[in-house]
């Protein structure tokens, strides 16, 4: 089950890769890079993985059968952990976007983006969040991720123009700086959703959900 041309989970968090260690962080570090031959070599020459829950999540990232494949991410979401929880999150996600089942992509698509902060305070454990702090989270559009501010500073001036709240936010990804292209979404899923997919059918953007 290969990647979906209209993929929207364009990049991973570092907090992900934090994760996995020794041979299997370059696993998951081709994962985050769509690199399906680099994933197939190693399994091929017999990594040896940590769980069986990531021995079925990259099977199923090499099998042909698109349904077969499904089938396992669905049992991984139900019962798997965190990081494959989430990484077949966004393999659901793809599937059903591409296959026009909106509301349902959509559903995987929020759960990226409000566990996408989980999965970094696991790796990194913060003092408790103030409730009005957390009340305050909202969701970004990123649109955009170069390893070059001048870019992103372009892509931000365009979307000005088109009265757009955006900005540049640095963050680090595998110990790569990159500096993302981020709309203002809204506290409310839906209402940042459709914003988003106004950029991506008014600008060809592909987006990622995040909330912060």
């Amino acid at each position: 089950m290969g990647t979906s041309p209209m993929r929207k989970m364009v990049w991973l968090t570092g907090a992900l890769l934090t994760l996995a260690h020794g041979q299997n962080a370059a696993l998951l570090a081709a994962y985050t890079q769509h690199n399906i031959p680099a994933i197939e070599k190693m399994v091929q020459s017999g990594v040896t993985f940590e769980s069986e829950t990531e021995k079925r999540f990259y099977t199923a990232l090499l099998e042909p059968d698109a349904e077969k494949a499904v089938a396992v991410y669905k049992h991984i979401f139900e019962q798997g952990s965190a990081l494959f929880k989430y990484l077949s999150a966004d393999r659901l996600h793809d599937y059903y976007y591409a296959r026009g089942y909106y509301t349902t992509a959509a559903d995987y698509g929020r759960y990226l983006a409000d566990h996408e902060k989980v999965l970094a305070r696991e790796e990194s454990p913060a003092p408790d969040v103030p409730a009005e702090t957390a009340d305050n989270e909202q969701y970004y559009i990123q649109v955009g991720a170069f390893g070059m501010a001048d870019n992103a500073r372009q892509m931000v001036n365009m979307l000005r123009t088109q009265n757009y709240s955006v900005r540049v936010k640095e963050r680090v990804i595998n110990n790569r700086t990159l500096y993302c292209v981020w709309v203002n979404g809204a506290k409310d899923f839906q209402a940042t959703l459709k914003l988003a997919d106004q950029l991506r059918q008014k600008y060809h953007l592909n987006y990622k959900l995040i909330k912060e």
